[in-house]
């Protein structure tokens, strides 16, 4: 994969994640990610994830419950044969994930090139992978 870029959302305040993380800079900014909202009316927190290109996933990941995640992933894809104009939007939302599955999705994200990579998502995490 290419260079992912890594920002956040959090209204309570400022949290440390590297702009541009490697696969072990993206997990450890995951497990040390701040998820509680201190304050009840606060907005939900989320870790982004994107590419440097249109082709190359758009990942958000956030929680309504402890240790359980949701990702939702977006990617457009150039329909073969068909020229660069001719792309298509593809979705996965996956939900009730554990610490282990979002590891094994951030893995496959910095791992898998972006043609490769819904395929890879699907066979991994199956029926998880709803569209």
């Amino acid at each position: 994969m290419d260079v992912i870029y890594c920002a956040y959302l959090d209204q309570e305040g400022e949290q440390d994640v590297a702009p541009q993380p490697d696969l072990s800079e993206a997990i450890t900014i995951f497990r040390t990610f701040n998820w509680q909202n201190e304050l009840p009316d606060s907005a939900v927190k989320l870790l982004i994830f994107r590419g440097a290109n249109d082709e190359t996933p758009f990942c958000t990941l956030f929680t309504f419950f402890d240790h359980r995640w949701s990702a939702h992933i977006s990617i457009r894809q150039r329909r073969r044969f068909l020229g660069p104009l001719f792309k298509r939007s593809l979705f996965c939302a996956l939900d009730e994930l554990d610490a282990a599955e979002v590891e094994s999705f951030l893995t496959i994200l910095f791992t898998t090139e972006s043609e490769d990579f819904m395929p890879k998502l699907k066979s991994q995490f199956g029926d998880k992978c709803q569209q």
